[in-house]
């Protein structure tokens, strides 16, 4: 069924209001927004043909149909993220070094600190909890909770404002830059 020029015109809202939050997400920019706002014209045209108000209102059809292609780019940016195809050499492979001999790519890595080390990382777990030792008590358990969890996780358990949360992030940085932990941060 055709749908006639008005309920086209009153997709605008919906698909605009889409595209601006499509922006928002992780990967798109604000610049993006015009090219964003095109496709959804061109999807919700090319689907109109499928619309049926005795089944639906215009709205209602657009808004559904515009959920559905964002969680395919969802998906579509995820898989990309996972794909074996963005991996573009191995670490393995063999390589020239700066002297010209022949290696395996990762010895050609910049050192990692000795913080990260394998037999660094029991040092690491001693230093943490010496230093989680002298933190001030409120301190220590945010630092704990930002071990554990995510910024927006730690807020929504401690009850903490996100502008609190970060506020005790940069102190931590701060008591651990004093403390000489700097390699840790």
């Amino acid at each position: 069924m055709s749908v006639d020029p008005i309920h086209i015109e009153s997709a605008y809202p919906i698909i605009r209001a889409k595209a601006q939050q499509v922006c928002c997400w992780q990967g798109f920019r604000r610049r993006d927004l015009d090219d964003i706002i095109q496709e959804f014209w061109m999807h919700v045209l090319r689907r109109s043909t499928k619309f049926n108000p005795t089944r639906t209102k215009w709205e209602t059809f657009v808004s559904v149909i515009l959920d559905n292609l964002c969680i395919s780019l969802l998906r579509h940016r995820r898989a990309a993220k996972r794909s074996s195809k963005r991996e573009e050499c191995s670490l393995n492979e063999p390589v020239r070094d700066a002297d010209g001999r022949i290696v395996d790519r990762h010895q050609t890595t910049p050192e990692i600190s000795s913080a990260r080390t394998p037999n660094g990382g029991q040092d690491l777990q001693w230093d943490l909890q010496e230093f989680l030792a002298l933190l001030p008590d409120e301190l220590r358990a945010t630092a704990i909770w930002l071990a554990h969890c995510t910024a927006n996780s730690t807020c929504h358990s401690t009850g903490m404002s996100r502008r609190a949360i970060q506020r005790q992030a940069l102190e931590l940085r701060e008591f651990l830059e004093d403390a000489g932990l700097r390699d840790y941060l």
